[in-house]
């Protein structure tokens, strides 16, 4: 299936006269957008759009997922699988990202339109809430591990209300203005992030004495690895997880694209980042530094000569903030402060899009987006209380599959059942039947098959199920208007 590059409707949205910031007011930059297409006037380039999903995808969980990947199995297994699922995530961020720059809304919105109806949209929406404030809560323990870590302060509820009180303030903070202030402040901390980690890796190389043939040679750091299909195995699983959410989170910023095109150039980058990108910088990083970092283990007392290998491995998947400060206090705490604080920005403004659209298409209100980032907050601070971290490998596993299931289903009915033709954005159906089905069902069996280990890709085969099984449903058995109605979409700015 070919993704043309024509612009919505044969017109080529043109960029701004004026800035974004002069032609909106104060009250339209919070709302951003949220329930109404985008007007043309504030599209933006792939290499602007870039600078969201680049930041989005490189905090500590995601450079520690891919530590864990060459730890396990090793440098070269885990570039290969990382090859493959940028091809994978590109491509799938790309399918669905072009149908939100068509429609000119965010993902869970385009389910109204293709997949789910009005208020099947709500499952939509469900899903990538617990997608982008369950990485909000996890990545706010990391932040407060480091931070913990730094100041070496005492672990109670004082320290608790006080830094993550400060925390979500931050975040409200820098989500509230919209689209043009996040990618304003993410593109500025990845900036930011890429020379602190070069100068990072440097450090930790130059003080194990270790080449960079070394870093980018070694096979895998664990006992009974296993055989090469299963590491292999492994590092797609474990490097997928955040495929899927990445695609959807891509896809919410494809709306302010320009073209199609620019949505490529949006989805490969920000693929290659998670993947490629992060797994080389795991390597250099991780096992670069690990001798640096093994040996001022041993000097603060925190591991002795004989367990300063493993206890440093081990610190750069379960605390990489605190890998990092042992590097360099300063500079590794600068580090996971500015990594984190790019990709929560991202994750609240996900969340705040998600939870008005849920609200809106169950009960047909409409508040605030602001009042859904203060939600949002809410919401993963008690994630957070909840021990969401301890839950961090199930959270992995069942992320994968789900949001594969669902981009399954959106990509089938705009691609397979309408043959890539527009709908009406005026109405809809209530509940898309088949789309629910299909996402439920998919994701069932799938995860059954992977918890069994008789297909252990679980993503793969809850994607192969839903494409195949919604185009059936939809002309069969739930076809259109099956147990449903049609109701106004409830969108403004509609083309």
């Amino acid at each position: 299936m070919t993704i043309d590059d024509e612009a919505v409707d044969g017109v080529t949205p043109g960029p701004a006269a004026h800035s974004v910031e002069s032609a909106v007011s104060v009250k339209d930059m919070v709302e951003d957008n949220v329930l109404q297409r985008v007007p043309d006037e504030q599209r933006r380039s792939g290499w602007s759009l870039s600078l969201n999903s680049m930041s989005a995808v490189t905090p500590l969980i995601c450079i520690a997922i891919a530590g864990l990947v060459i730890m396990q199995a090793g440098f070269v297994v885990g570039v290969v699988a990382a090859v493959l699922i940028t091809i994978f995530g590109t491509a799938l961020a790309w399918l669905v990202g072009h149908i939100t720059y068509t429609e000119g809304v965010s993902n869970t919105v385009a389910t109204r339109l293709y997949g789910l109806g009005i208020r099947g949209s709500s499952l939509a929406s469900a899903i990538f809430g617990f997608v982008t404030i369950g990485f909000l809560a996890i990545e706010n323990v990391l932040l407060y591990n480091a931070i913990q870590f730094m100041f070496d302060l005492p672990d109670n509820w004082i320290t608790d209300v006080i830094v993550y009180g400060i925390l979500t303030i931050l975040w409200i903070a820098l989500t509230t203005f919209g689209m043009s202030a996040v990618t304003k402040t993410s593109g500025a901390l990845l900036a930011l992030s890429g020379v602190l980690i070069i100068t990072l890796t440097l450090i930790g190389m130059t003080g194990s004495g270790m080449s960079i043939g070394d870093a980018l040679s070694h096979g895998p750091l664990v006992d009974d690895a296993g055989s090469i299909r299963d590491r292999f195995e492994f590092a797609l699983v474990t490097l997928v997880a955040s495929t899927g959410a990445f695609s959807l989170t891509s896809a919410d910023y494809a709306r302010y694209a320009k073209s199609s095109k620019d949505v490529g150039i949006s989805a490969l980058l920000g693929a290659l980042t998670l993947n490629v990108g992060l797994v080389l910088v795991a390597s250099l990083l991780f096992y670069g530094g690990s001798r640096l970092v093994g040996t001022r283990l041993v000097e603060d007392g925190l591991a002795s000569a004989d367990t300063a290998s493993s206890a440093a491995i081990e610190l750069s998947s379960q605390n990489a903030g605190a890998f990092l400060i042992l590097l360099s206090p300063v500079l590794g705490f600068i580090l996971a402060c500015a990594v984190q604080a790019k990709t929560q920005v991202l994750n609240v403004y996900g969340s705040s899009l998600a939870l008005t659209n849920l609200a809106d298409g169950l009960f047909r209100r409409r508040p605030s987006r602001f009042v859904m980032i203060l939600v949002a907050n809410a919401i993963g601070l008690i994630f957070v209380a909840g021990g969401i971290l301890d839950m961090l490998n199930t959270w992995l596993a069942v992320l994968g599959v789900i949001t594969t299931a669902l981009i399954g289903v959106i990509i089938a009915d705009f691609y397979v059942v309408r043959k890539r033709q527009r709908t009406d954005q005026s109405a809809c159906e209530v509940v898309n039947w088949a789309g629910v089905v299909t996402v439920i069902l998919s994701f069932a069996v799938a995860e059954t098959l992977q918890q069994a280990g008789i297909l252990p890709l679980g993503f793969l085969t809850s994607l192969i199920v839903s494409t195949i099984l919604y185009p059936m449903l939809r002309k069969t058995v739930l076809r259109p208007g099956t147990w449903s109605k049609l109701e106004p979409v409830g969108l403004g700015g509609s083309a």
